[in-house]
């Protein structure tokens, strides 16, 4: 697995290495006192702590509701409170943004029963729970909560928010569902264990889920984020991590 990070060195993760990021993930909501079952809104870029926090949820038996990348602070605290989530992670930064302090002074002053703000990175502000450690030194041992469910493939697995005419709105996904997204994408572009996928769209909706996250889950294929489209990086990538199959942004395809 290859994934280019926001800040600092990009990460080069090993299947390994993610099972332990995404056990060590699912441990800290444990040791925060989340039930199962349990709402968590995540908002992140199209980086690696973005996936394992997905994953995290995930086997912890929470379900992440994936915010969108434009929403603010008070918007991110908006749908905590309408769903009723139980803790939100969010990005160390954004660009030239950094709403760790805005989201703890925004949950401090709102109705929402949030138990805590987590993040990936360095330098977090007080108050802030570090998941950090988690890819970085992740701790062996970690018990695990999966669903108990007789069809655990017709639970919930997500939340996306989508936009219509009179605002946005909360579409809960099951697992069938979101892996039926990525299946014909899959088979349309002949993708293997050997292939290496460049993806440059963010898990903040279902075609990001589906062209990043969860076609690489169920090939096993190499992977490689792009942040934010640039074509020079984007070619840079492809020539850098010998990419096989690279997806575009609709506007990109239509501009060139």
């Amino acid at each position: 697995m290859r994934l280019l990070g926001a800040d600092g060195a990009p990460r080069r993760l090993t299947w390994n290495q993610v099972d332990a990021a995404v056990s060590a993930v699912a441990g800290r909501f444990f040791e925060m006192g989340l039930p199962s079952e349990a709402l968590v809104c995540v908002q992140g870029l199209n980086v690696t702590d973005t996936l394992i926090a997905l994953l995290g949820c995930i086997r912890a038996g929470l379900v992440a509701v994936i915010v969108p990348l434009d929403f603010s602070p008070a918007e991110i605290v908006g749908v905590a409170e309408r769903l009723n989530a139980k803790a939100i992670l969010a990005a160390r930064r954004m660009g030239d943004v950094q709403p760790l302090r805005s989201l703890r002074h925004l949950v401090d002053e709102s109705i929402a029963d949030i138990r805590f703000i987590g993040a990936f990175g360095a330098d977090l502000p007080g108050g802030t729970v570090s998941f950090e450690d988690c890819i970085g030194y992740p701790r062996s041992g970690v018990i695990t909560r999966l669903s108990r469910r007789e069809r655990p493939e017709e639970s919930l697995a997500i939340m996306t928010i989508d936009r219509g005419p009179e605002g946005d709105f909360a579409v809960a996904r099951n697992h069938r569902e979101w892996h039926a997204a990525a299946a014909v994408l899959v088979a349309e572009l002949g993708l293997s264990r050997t292939s290496r996928l460049l993806c440059p769209m963010a898990p903040s909706g279902l075609a990001g889920l589906a062209g990043g996250l969860v076609s690489w889950l169920s090939t096993g294929c190499q992977l490689v984020l792009h942040q934010a489209f640039d074509a020079t990086v984007f070619a840079v990538q492809i020539t850098m991590h010998g990419v096989t199959h690279a997806l575009l942004p609709d506007a990109v395809l239509r501009a060139g």
